[in-house]
C-alpha cells in the first residue's frame, strides 16, 4: 500500500503495527492492559486484539524542492523526534515490517489540523525519547494486575507504579500536538496515553466508561494500493 498523496493531508494520526521485537513487546505489555480493562467491564476481549505498537503523525513541511510531497510523518522513535519521509513508511509497509492505519480527529476543522502540525514543529520536534516510559510500560504491565490483589503491599504498587508523566512518548507527541491551545483538543483523554489508548478512542477497543470516541478511521480515504 501506498499513501494516496492527492488526499493525504496534514494533521492525521496514524496508528503503526511493527513486526520487531521492540514492537511486539509494547503490544504485549498493551494486551495485559487491555486483558484487564475488559474483565474490569465485563465484555469479551475484542477478536482483532491489540493493532499498534506505534502512533505518528502527518505534518506540513516548511518548503520543499518541486515534484516532491509537502507532507511528511512526524513521530518519535528511539533516536528522538523527528521527520520520516512518505517515501520511507512505504518501503517498510512493502517489506512487511509495518502495517499502518490513518485516522482523523472527529470535529477538528482545517485550521485545527494545520495548527496541530505546526504545535509538532515548535513543541515536539528534537525532543528525546522518553527512554523510562518504555520500562514503565513494561514493568505497569507485569504488575498492575495486583490492583486486584487481596494483599495490601501489591495492590498499593499496582496502583501507584505508573503515577509519572511521560514526555517524549510516541503518543504523547500526537497529544500535545493537539492539546496545545489551539486547538485545544484532548483527544486521548488520559495522561499517559499510548498506541493502545489511540485503538481505544477510534472505537476498536472497549474503554473506560465516560470516555469518548475522538478518532475516524480514514484509511481507505488516505491509502492506496
Amino acid at each position: 500500500m501506498k499513501f494516496n498523496r492527492a488526499r493525504l493531508r496534514p494533521g492525521l494520526i496514524l496508528g503503526v503495527r511493527g513486526s520487531g521485537l521492540f514492537s511486539r513487546l509494547i503490544i504485549w505489555a498493551e494486551t495485559k492492559w487491555l486483558q484487564r480493562t475488559c474483565r474490569k467491564l465485563g465484555v469479551p476481549f475484542p477478536a482483532c486484539g491489540v493493532l499498534f505498537s506505534h502512533s505518528a503523525q502527518t505534518i506540513s513541511l516548511p518548503c520543499v524542492p518541486d515534484g516532491q510531497s509537502s507532507i511528511a510523518i512526524g513521530e518519535q522513535l528511539p533516536l528522538g523526534s523527528t521527520v520520516t519521509t512518505l517515501e520511507a513508511y512505504e518501503r517498510k509497509i512493502a517489506a512487511g515490517k509495518i502495517r499502518v492505519r490513518v485516522y482523523e480527529v472527529i470535529g477538528a476543522r482545517c485550521h485545527d489540523e494545520l495548527h496541530a502540525t505546526k504545535n509538532w514543529w515548535l513543541h515536539c520536534k528534537g525532543r528525546r525519547y522518553d527512554w523510562f516510559a518504555y520500562p514503565r510500560l513494561l514493568f505497569k504491565a507485569v504488575v498492575m494486575d495486583f490492583t486486584e490483589s487481596r494483599i495490601p503491599i501489591l495492590r498499593a504498587i499496582g496502583e501507584t507504579v505508573a503515577g509519572f508523566e511521560w514526555r517524549g512518548w510516541c503518543t504523547q507527541d500526537v497529544a500535545e500536538s493537539y492539546q496545545i491551545d489551539p486547538p485545544a483538543l484532548d483527544i486521548y483523554q488520559t495522561a499517559n496515553p499510548t498506541p493502545l489508548t489511540q485503538q481505544q478512542v477510534a472505537g476498536e477497543a472497549p474503554m473506560k466508561p465516560g470516555k469518548r470516541v475522538t478518532l475516524r478511521d480514514v484509511t481507505a480515504e488516505m491509502m492506496a494500493k
